[in-house]
């Protein structure tokens, strides 16, 4: 995942099939990143050179 800043919210729903999931989710939204959170994400998490196929489970 790439993180940029100004791009607008960004909202992971992992497993969202679960209701409890997707209400411990929620409870995210009004946190906040600053830009040096955003840039360890990306460092983290780099965008992909290529199209990659997601694992569906």
């Amino acid at each position: 995942m790439e993180v940029k800043k100004g791009q607008g919210k960004i909202l992971a729903i992992p497993d969202s099939g679960n209701i409890d999931h997707v209400e411990d989710n929620a409870l995210a939204l009004p946190l906040e990143s600053s830009e040096q959170d955003c840039a360890q994400l990306t460092r983290y998490y780099p965008a992909p050179h290529t199209a990659e196929r997601l694992e569906i489970r």
